[in-house]
């Protein structure tokens, strides 16, 4: 079992963990409700040809779809992945009959 954990004062490494996570967490809100306040603006601009409420839903869609890039791409950063990837565009232009043919 474990020991219980100390109630005694913060050591300074685990103040700065807080207070950069905190910073971070108001910085990705502030993203959001930017976003979210700019979205009709977005709709007319960007989704014109549709109804106001498909094109704000797209303008939605839109945010979703880039924060979800954003995970996976979190996702390829995977330690050792960059080698991974220089091999396999390696192999694909290096072997004959592959890749885009120079063009």
């Amino acid at each position: 079992m474990a020991p219980p954990a100390s109630n005694g004062p913060m050591t300074p490494e685990e103040t700065r963990v807080v207070i950069a996570s905190s910073l971070g967490t108001v910085f990705e809100w502030y993203d959001f409700y930017l976003y979210g306040a700019l979205a009709a603006i977005i709709a007319r601009q960007f989704f014109s040809a549709l109804d106001a409420g498909s094109a704000f839903l797209f303008a939605l869609l839109a945010f979703a779809a880039a924060a979800r890039g954003v995970q996976v791409q979190d996702l390829v950063r995977i330690k050792g992945s960059e080698t991974s990837k220089l091999v396999g565009m390696g192999l694909v232009v290096g072997l004959k009959g592959t890749g885009d043919g120079g063009k």
